[in-house]
């Protein structure tokens, strides 16, 4: 199993590989590009769910500091976590 360090670079790599609305919500990294991050570390099986877990486990920290930070602003913006 690899290193925790592995997550936050694959997270900071992608967190910004989202769909980002007028408002300024956000959705979840796109699976496809953790997908293909995933792949190009040669990463299958459990270790690819294990990777898909905790990169979203970051993203929906993540996810949830940003609509607290808009909830503290007064924006509409909205954050979508599809579960």
């Amino acid at each position: 199993m690899p290193g925790l360090g592995l997550y936050w670079r694959a997270w900071a790599t992608l967190r910004d590989d989202r769909h980002r609305d007028s408002w300024g919500g956000a959705s979840r990294i796109y699976f496809s590009a953790i997908d293909a991050y995933a792949r190009r570390l040669g990463l299958a099986d459990r270790e690819f769910e294990t990777f898909v877990a905790l990169l979203r486990a970051l993203d929906d920290e993540y996810l949830q500091h940003l609509q607290q930070l808009e909830e503290k602003r007064g924006r509409r913006g909205e954050v979508h976590l599809e579960r």
